[in-house]
């Protein structure tokens, strides 16, 4: 599900991937723990987001 990256020729890591597969592999993977996890409410998001905020 990672990003497979290659040297190339002036030594910067070039992608392997496809904008395409990279999206689908995240949706995927979402998707999986959505599966183990279970869904979570909006409110248990927003409480997740917001802890540890100074307001």
């Amino acid at each position: 599900m990672r990003e497979i990256q290659a040297a190339g020729a002036d030594g910067e890591a070039q992608n392997t991937e496809s904008p395409q597969q990279e999206l689908a592999d995240a949706i995927e993977g979402i998707r999986n723990l959505r599966k183990r996890n279970g869904t979570a409410a909006f409110e248990e998001l927003r409480t997740a987001r917001e802890e540890g905020h100074k307001y």
